[in-house]
C-alpha cells in the first residue's frame, strides 16, 4: 500500500535504490497519512507517541551517566550505536 500512493509512488516510478525500503515507505506513508484528517489510519496514528525521550538511544550523556554500574547500562550498550559506548 505504501509503495502506491503519495511519496512512496513516486520513489518507485523514479527507481530510487533505498537503503532501508520498507522503512522508507512506512514512514512517509505515515507522515502522509498523519497529516490526511480523514485517514483510515488517524485513530492508530494519533494513539502513538508524540516524542521517545524516554527511549534510550534518546537519552542525554548525563542521562547515560546516571545508568553507570547499573545491570541496565551493560544492555543498553549492545543496542546503542557506537558514540554511546
Amino acid at each position: 500500500m505504501a509503495k502506491s500512493v503519495g511519496v512512496g509512488k513516486k520513489l518507485v516510478d523514479a527507481g530510487v535504490d533505498l537503503l532501508s525500503p520498507k522503512h522508507s515507505f512506512l514512514s512517509t506513508f505515515l507522515l502522509r497519512e498523519k497529516k490526511n484528517p480523514d485517514s483510515f489510519w488517524k485513530p492508530y496514528l494519533d494513539m502513538l507517541p508524540k516524542d521517545y525521550n524516554s527511549f534510550p538511544v534518546f537519552f542525554s550523556d548525563q542521562e547515560m551517566k546516571l545508568l553507570e554500574g547499573s545491570p541496565f547500562a551493560g544492555r543498553l550498550k549492545a543496542f546503542l550505536p557506537p558514540y554511546y559506548v
